[in-house]
């Protein structure tokens, strides 16, 4: 094989992330090749395709195949299975989980499980409990399929979690509605209680009502002395989540609120919250300034504010709506935040897979003349979303994760991601998906 110069190679190693450039660089050199496997394997999503015809509560054929070539592979390479670092399955099934459970992962750090079924309940546990053995898990995602009544089945989940945890995101963790029966509950006659419980450092809780009482529970096998980063959404209100917030605000450096600009909503409680040094309010609505940003302590010590919106609402401002209410968001951030240095406006795009650079000049114009005094002091960051999925179809506005293509069953490489909310106070979309367009220091 040809020998390549070192800063030709360090080129390669840090920019490129295509499937088929991976693969042509494991051929072009045999020093690539242990990198360029590492890379193509570092995560394995299984897709789930629900437009193409399936039985209800288990995935596509083909896709379970899929699984199976790749336990193939696994088996005649088993060095494969060391780089593997993150595990998403879209589509929760029994026989999926199965072969997935039996290949020797053992250096997973993330698990995501979603529309997780409550028909084969006890095989799905046992596939989640090998994995947890085998592997030093740091973070995990459940997501229930929308039916009531998962919290006893949210129990089983947390008392398989291994001590390594450090990171837990649940989703659609709902009570039972009273015309609805719940589910009887299973509980597997190997559920174990850890030693040492799992010391959580960053949690994330949307709708889920049902997992708010599980925190709150006394019994509940997880440290929550300690949480720095939390993510909570408007949904969990008036089922606990005040309590919650009390007990948690006093730790937590990183507050994410997911707003629903659709319904008015309670105020958040966040007068424990004196270590909050980051604030996410993701939406940038009426709502957030009344019920997130007016019911801040005055000692507070936030120095970074986020939030989003999306560029067509300062493009077509007949009326000046869109200004008016930049000008109030500005005015409570500086009258609340007296240790602020940074506001990040982060804007995505509406009805376009792309903001044209023309559109990007007019909106950093008019976000600059609606927020003079932050940007006149140099703390005005304004960055656009591209190549994600539109605005209005982003559940909360929340950046999605690159697809695998149906050629292979891993995506594009996306880093080193050891846990679900980033190492970073806030996550940040892939940097080939993300461009700063204009900030303080330009």
């Amino acid at each position: 094989m040809l020998p390549i110069p070192p800063d030709l190679e360090q080129r390669i190693v840090h920019h490129v992330g295509a499937y088929e450039d991976l693969k042509s660089c494991a051929l072009v050199s045999s020093r690539f090749c242990h990198w360029a496997q590492s890379s193509l394997f570092r995560d394995i999503i299984v897709e789930y395709d629900s437009e193409s015809g399936h039985a209800e509560g288990c995935p596509r054929r083909l896709w379970i195949d899929r699984v199976r070539r790749l336990a193939a592979v696994v088996a005649h390479s088993p060095h494969l299975a060391l780089y593997v670092r993150r595990l998403e399955v879209q589509q929760c099934s029994a026989d999926v989980l199965a072969v997935l459970a039996a290949l020797p992962f053992y250096d997973l750090h993330t698990v995501e499980l979603k529309k997780i079924p409550h028909n084969g309940h006890l095989e799905v546990l046992d596939s989640f409990r090998k994995l947890a053995i085998r592997s030093p898990l740091r973070a995990i995602q459940l997501s229930f399929y929308l039916y009531p009544g998962d919290s006893e089945y949210l129990w089983d989940f947390a008392a398989l979690c291994p001590p390594t945890l450090t990171s837990f995101d649940v989703r659609f963790c709902r009570p039972t509605r009273h015309e609805e029966p719940a589910p009887t509950p299973v509980c597997p006659p190997w559920r174990p209680r850890s030693k040492r419980p799992p010391k959580i450092r960053e949690l994330r809780i949307e709708d889920s009502p049902d997992a708010v009482t599980f925190f709150n529970d006394p019994a509940c096998p997880f440290d929550l002395n300690d949480v720095k980063q939390l993510q909570v959404d408007y949904n969990t209100l008036g089922t606990g989540l005040d309590s919650l917030l009390r007990r948690l605000g006093r730790t937590v450096e990183s507050l994410k609120v997911y707003t629903d600009p659709f319904q008015v909503r309670e105020p958040f409680d966040l007068s424990n919250f004196l270590a909050l040094t980051h604030l996410d309010c993701c939406r940038l609505s009426e709502e957030v300034i009344v019920n997130v940003l007016e019911r801040l302590p005055l000692s507070n010590r936030i120095s970074h504010l986020r939030v989003q919106t999306s560029h067509s609402k300062w493009l077509i401002d007949l009326r000046g709506v869109t200004c008016k209410l930049g000008a109030k968001f500005e005015a409570a951030a500086l009258r609340k935040l007296p240790h602020l240095q940074e506001v990040e406006m982060e804007i995505l795009p509406l009805g376009v897979r792309d903001i044209p650079a023309r559109d990007r000049t007019k909106v950093v114009s008019a976000v600059r003349l609606s927020m003079p005094r932050v940007a006149s002091q140099g703390m005005l960051s304004i960055s656009f979303v591209h190549g994600k999925a539109d605005f209005a179809t982003r559940r909360y506005g929340c950046s999605g994760i690159p697809k695998t293509s149906e050629k292979n069953m891993s995506p594009q490489r996306l880093g080193d991601k050891d846990s679900i909310l980033n190492r970073k106070y806030w996550s940040q979309p892939d940097q080939k998906d993300f461009c700063t367009y204009w900030n303080h220091s330009a």
